[in-house]
């Protein structure tokens, strides 16, 4: 069985761990952005493509402010993941910031504000972004059953972070966009989950 911490605070944090964690809407598994080993056994648990890139988690906006993702800084980007986070919504966004080269595709990387606080405030205390994506071998259904992940993959993870009385629905993907730059900024969906695009692009204008 897998260790689960209900309090982020009894968590004492190494960066090379690998562990299981409840976004609000679907369980995952998830480990230091900028740790390569732990990242890598990722790649290795799951026999995923090292060249897809993954999805970063921060505990808020503001803290990926300050993680040199410069299209943030443009007002109309901004605006639009105010209106969407916390939420189910990735968004693509270029970065500099070197310490994301494990995780970035094409110098970009697929940023979310997870709905799950207990897990913000984790990620807001550890001051680390995560990785986190979907708990299967590529190619396979990703595993939402608890049971399952406490027997078939209880080896995969070093603890689990989550609290039983989260709500959660019927586990959707998120919706992930990107911004194409050209004489303006246009929108892209690349995946539509739960959140309807139309909606996205109507506050984007």
């Amino acid at each position: 069985m897998i260790k689960i911490y209900k309090n982020y605070d009894e968590i004492d944090f190494n960066s090379s761990e690998v562990f299981l964690h409840f976004t609000g809407n679907i369980f995952g598994i998830g480990c230091s952005a900028f740790d390569e080993s732990a990242i890598n056994r990722i790649l290795e648990l799951k026999h995923r493509d090292a060249n897809k890139g993954f999805i970063v988690l921060f505990a808020s906006l503001e803290q990926a402010m300050n993680h040199q993702l410069p299209q943030l800084s443009n007002s109309k980007i901004k605006a639009l993941l105010e209106e969407f986070c916390t939420g189910n919504l990735t968004a693509i966004l270029k970065t500099d910031d070197n310490r994301f080269k494990n995780v970035w595709l094409n110098n970009k990387i697929g940023i979310r504000i997870p709905t799950s606080k207990i897990l913000r405030d984790f990620i807001n205390k550890t001051g680390n972004p995560i990785v986190s994506t979907s708990i299967n071998v590529s190619g396979n259904p990703f595993c939402t059953d608890l049971n399952v992940l406490h027997t078939e993959f209880a080896d995969w993870f070093d603890w689990g972070l989550y609290d039983e009385d989260e709500p959660a629905d019927k586990p959707q993907p998120s919706t992930v966009i990107d911004f194409v730059e050209g004489d303006s900024i246009e929108l892209k969906c690349l995946r539509e989950g739960s959140i309807p695009f139309d909606l996205i692009s109507s506050k984007f204008g």
